[in-house]
């Protein structure tokens, strides 16, 4: 069983450029970082969870048979996915408007 994610690009800021020494600043948000042991998640339902502050959605995407790391909002109106569904095909489906989405974070339904 593999695991991937879908991350976004982190936003440089003032705090990531280099120091005026040269010396590069430590980005903690561009690392891995663990959040649960496989064999403690159920496959049937995404997991809500916090890391480094940030709210996110770890779930397993039946179709491409990998776990899916997402943020915790529905691009449509930042619901959180926290208390989503996965759908009869497999896909992450917000319990706000119902739109579905695949592993890659792309919408498949729109009712």
């Amino acid at each position: 069983m593999s695991v991937s994610s879908v991350a976004t690009e982190t936003p440089q800021t003032e705090e990531q450029q280099p120091s005026p020494s040269g010396e590069e600043r430590f980005d903690w948000l561009d690392l891995w970082y663990p959040l649960a042991p496989v064999c403690d998640l159920d496959l049937h339902v995404p997991h809500g969870k916090t890391v480094l502050g940030l709210s996110i959605v770890d779930w397993y995407d039946r179709g491409a048979g990998e776990w899916r790391v997402f943020d915790d909002a529905c691009p449509h109106r930042l619901a959180s996915l926290f208390e989503v569904r996965i759908d009869d095909r497999g896909r992450l489906q917000c319990v706000y408007h119902g739109w579905c989405f695949d592993g890659a974070g792309t919408y498949k339904f729109i009712p």
